[in-house]
């Protein structure tokens, strides 16, 4: 009766272990699309020319010499825009990769976590044994 129990048991680890992988797989995906919505990366690529902070003058009923610097004031500010999103944008795209590189490491290490672990066992085992 104990075997059967055992066997089982080692069955129930082994499902754990796999279920955790897969739990592992969904939550890096989560991780990774949560920061990229945290920087909105799509939402900046969508408004990348835009004047920044929406600042922008109009040029009605204004004479020549004045437009043409509302005109050149209002085209600073769409390239300042730029800027910072450009610079926000390849922040947040820097922090993403970074997140799923240690998300892909933290998988390889639960995957070879066992493996580790017998393999220590054994080197121990061996150590004693030699002296």
């Amino acid at each position: 009766m104990e075997n059967s129990q055992t066997i089982q048991a080692g069955f129930g680890l082994w499902s754990w272990y796999i279920f955790s992988i897969k739990s592992l797989f969904s939550n890096i995906k989560l991780i990774v699309l949560k920061t990229l919505d945290y920087f909105s990366v799509t939402i900046l690529l969508k408004t990348l020319f835009y004047p920044w902070r929406r600042d922008v003058m109009t040029t009605r009923n204004l004479p020549i010499n004045i437009r043409f610097r509302v005109m050149i004031f209002n085209l600073l500010s769409r390239l300042i825009g730029a800027c910072v999103r450009l610079v926000t944008i390849f922040i947040g795209l820097i922090i993403t990769f970074l997140v799923y590189i240690l998300g892909a490491a933290t998988i390889v290490v639960w995957i070879l976590m066992p493996m580790l672990v017998l393999a220590g066992f054994i080197i121990g085992i061996s150590k004693i044994l030699t002296g």
